[in-house]
């Protein structure tokens, strides 16, 4: 397998505003060679449990597998003043497949691959915005999340035409979840503190 990626970030800062940018471009290529088997039997034998073997034919398949894509990272930080500070940040990042998932060689009716190669990469999107609020005794922050995963992967096990069990994995759909998270921190004197989030 190759793979590779190029990245470029950078931070400004603009009197109390603070941003932070990135992007990153990532690309995998698997080359995969798979020797192809039979069943033959076995002349003479005595049971079914050893009527036939398996044996290599000599006749290799070739698959070549490429995903391209790219992440992006956005991130604000304001600062309202010495004790308190306004944030947001949002990213996307993306999930190749593994490769060995496509050593699944079968084909079906059409000749094609039963395990075929995801139109779109697994795509992760998050979102958080809120206060942080630090003092001598006290620090706490208050935050809106947002996440939501699409073409979210999964591996099932499928009956083929042939009626062999295969692992399949198959982009699903999507799932989103948000929410608003709360956590605080109290010294109460010397090293022992209380904390707690929400």
């Amino acid at each position: 397998a190759n793979r590779g990626a190029l990245y470029l970030g950078d931070e400004m800062k603009i009197g109390a505003l603070r941003l932070d940018l990135g992007a990153r471009y990532d690309w995998q290529q698997g080359l995969i060679d798979v020797e192809s088997s039979a069943t033959l039997p076995i002349p003479g034998a005595t049971s079914l449990a050893d009527a036939t073997y398996r044996s290599l034919t000599g006749r290799t398949t070739h698959r070549e597998i490429n995903f391209r894509d790219y992440s992006l990272v956005a991130g604000a930080n304001y600062q309202v003043g010495s004790s308190l500070n306004v944030y947001a940040s949002a990213t996307r990042g993306i999930y190749f497949p593994e490769l060995r998932t496509f050593g699944n060689i079968a084909r079906d009716a059409n000749g094609n691959f039963v395990q075929s190669v995801p139109s779109s990469n697994e795509t992760v999107y998050q979102g958080e915005a809120g206060l942080k609020y630090g003092a001598s005794r006290f620090s706490g922050t208050a935050a809106f999340f947002y996440n939501t995963i699409k073409n979210r992967l999964q591996a099932d096990i499928e009956a083929g035409s042939d009626g062999v069990l295969r692992e399949i994995t198959r982009a699903v759909g999507s799932t989103t979840s948000y929410g608003i998270e709360l956590a605080g921190a109290y010294q109460i004197i010397g090293n022992l503190n209380v904390d707690g989030n929400l």
